[in-house]
């Protein structure tokens, strides 16, 4: 059947049962790749598992094995993390004691029921029935031992790796469906061999610790068969401490993934703005590597000024990361935040504090405070943090130029394009009041001076007066919720957008799958940045991601420039931009296609992954 359905598949035939780790050695010899994958014929990654279990290994080199949470076909959870057994283990794991003594201290510690299974953690061993593995630690330690003919064989693999001072973590955020015993019940033929096979190697393990003593356990592993059913039971593989290794859970749970990032914002939970959206896609993208993370926010200070530097202070992972997303109108324009970075240095001499500017504004400072002495203040907040992340290259050279702490992370679209189901085009333009040949002409994003509002309606009445069957899309277009300066700027345009409410279509705030129907309804993408086009702007991004054609005003960034219609911040020029588009069909698709290409160079993942790159530099770099 695999030959003749799967012809692309390098089918190894086997005579005779070999068992699994002899098995799995024939196709681990052949492999090729980063990893290799061990997978029980019994076991069913669910969407995205393995997906997660290679990021996880991308971002985490001194990883050697990753494993999913197992789950039983009903859903319940499989334990599947594990200690190294010790002799007491091994003569109650099992077998009938258990069965009188289930939640007995021992095997409480050996199936490691003291720690939450819904974090990433470093372990001892995992259950074999799904395993990701570096090929390079694979290379370098060997491949199973074939002496185990079945069962155990991973978790002398595993003893091998950390004995090489590799790392095995479990990864709850990959899920498999494991069978339990689904291999090993198809072959009714093979338990009395296996169980024989077993008694045999139970009485050299007894020998040999009674040769050896209850201090050093052997490197064996026993199964036998119980009630009818083949269950596992595993001996201790270690010889002893591993030189360096973590001498207890607390140690070993540190040297994972237990270093708690701490967002340091302005704005979150997501509102009506960009930062928080961005900070809870970070977070997301984060916790699927593993690395935890808690927000310090304007609703636990209740104002940012210095009671806010307190908290801070009070908080502070020892040891940890602080990330301070900065926008300064998120900070009600005060300076404060500024300060942040100097005093945790002080007082927390092992956080490393790094800092994402979303841009560069200065803060109001106080009174009479002069713009020479608000750019310093920005400057100040840079040169004081452990590294430095903007999206946009200008940006960091703004605030202090080329530096190994600086580091350019893309951001990525805060709407996913996932409109409501069943939508289509044609009819949501019908709604909204649109006909085949209007002219769509979108604009998303917050009535913002920095967005250039006045410039895209100076163009817009020049559009009605070349091309009367115009509509302009106003998709979000609300007041920020935390920049003070947005409400004036908004009562100013509200009162142009009156006039010109015949051929707007206002929306306010929209809920993402309603947005991205909006946008995808949409002919062409109108964004005139007042500083110019720049992959820090949350709404370029959502548009790209909808492939809209992006006319948007110089000066460009050189990172988006190939990807957009850039032209002069000059009315003229954008209706001419809109109109060459609207002309030609030919250039309107090639516009879409770059702009879905602008969109997929950068993802969350891949976003998540710079950032732990980052974060761990900071971290081990001291050592």
């Amino acid at each position: 059947m695999v030959a003749e359905q799967f012809p692309w598949v390098r089918l190894i035939r086997n005579q005779r049962n070999r068992g699994f780790a002899a098995a799995h050695n024939q196709a681990l010899r052949r492999a090729s790749g980063r990893y290799w994958l061990v997978l029980n014929s019994d076991a069913a990654p669910l969407p995205g598992a393995l997906r997660t279990l290679v990021d996880f290994l991308d971002v985490h080199p001194g990883m050697a094995v990753v494993g999913p949470r197992l789950r039983y076909p009903d859903g319940t959870v499989q334990p599947s993390r594990r200690r190294f057994p010790t002799l007491a283990t091994l003569f109650l794991e099992s077998t009938q004691l258990q069965r009188f003594s289930p939640s007995n201290p021992v095997l409480r510690r050996y199936y490691i029921a003291d720690r939450s299974d819904d974090e990433p953690q470093d372990v001892d061993w995992l259950v074999g029935a799904c395993l990701c593995v570096r090929a390079a630690a694979g290379q370098q330690v060997g491949l199973f031992d074939e002496r185990f003919f079945m069962y155990s064989e991973e978790l002398d693999w595993c003893r091998r790796f950390r004995a090489a001072g590799w790392r095995i973590v479990y990864v709850p955020a990959a899920e498999v469906i494991h069978f339990e015993g689904g291999s090993s019940r198809l072959d009714l033929a093979a338990r009395p061999a296996l169980s024989g096979q077993q008694t045999a190697l139970r009485g050299k393990v007894a020998r040999r610790l009674g040769r050896r003593g209850a201090a050093r356990v052997p490197r064996a592993g026993v199964c036998h068969a119980s009630g009818g059913r083949e269950r596992k039971a595993r001996t201790r593989l270690t010889r002893g401490r591993t030189p360096g290794a973590p001498t207890s859970d607390r140690q070993r749970s540190a040297q994972c993934i237990a270093r708690v990032i701490l967002f340091v914002s302005g704005e979150y939970p997501p509102d009506v703005g960009g930062v928080g959206d961005y900070t809870a896609h970070l977070r997301t993208g984060l916790a699927n590597l593993g690395w935890p993370s808690r927000v310090l926010t304007r609703k636990q200070v209740g104002r940012w000024d210095a009671r806010s530097l307190l908290w801070l202070l009070r908080t502070a992972p020892g040891g940890g990361i602080v990330h301070i997303q900065f926008q300064a109108g998120a900070y009600d324009l005060l300076g404060d935040v500024c300060l942040m970075p100097a005093l945790v240095r002080v007082f927390r001499a092992r956080t490393r504090m790094v800092t994402t500017f979303h841009d560069t504004r200065e803060p109001y400072l106080f009174p009479r405070a002069g713009r020479r002495l608000r750019q310093q203040a920005v400057r100040f907040l840079a040169r004081t943090s452990h590294a430095v992340i903007a999206a946009d290259q200008r940006d960091l050279v703004e605030i202090g130029g080329q530096s190994p702490r600086h580091h350019r992370v893309p951001i990525g679209s805060n709407i996913a394009c996932a409109p409501p189901p069943g939508f289509d085009r044609q009819a949501y333009r019908s709604r909204l009041g649109l006909g085949p040949n209007t002219l769509a002409v979108a604009y998303f994003g917050l009535l913002n001076a920095s967005k250039g509002l006045d410039l895209l309606l100076d163009a817009f009445e020049l559009l009605l007066d070349r091309r009367p069957d115009t509509r302009l899309l106003l998709l979000g277009g609300g007041v920020g919720a935390s920049d003070p300066t947005d409400r004036a700027t908004a009562d100013r345009l509200r009162s142009r957008l009156e006039r010109l409410r015949a051929h707007v279509i206002a929306t306010g705030w929209l809920a993402a799958p309603d947005l991205s129907a909006h946008l995808l309804s949409g002919d062409i993408a109108a964004l005139p940045y007042v500083d110019g086009a720049s992959p820090r702007r949350g709404s370029l991004l959502a548009c790209a991601e909808h492939g809209l054609p992006i006319v948007s005003t110089l000066p460009a960034a050189p990172e988006v420039e190939p990807f957009i219609e850039a032209v002069a911040p000059d009315p003229t020029a954008l209706t001419a931009a809109v109109l060459r588009i609207d002309a030609d069909p030919g250039l309107a698709a090639r516009r879409r296609e770059t702009s879905r290409a602008f969109a997929a160079q950068v993802t969350w993942p891949s976003i998540a992954a710079a950032h732990v790159r980052i974060y761990q530099r900071l971290l081990y770099s001291r050592t």
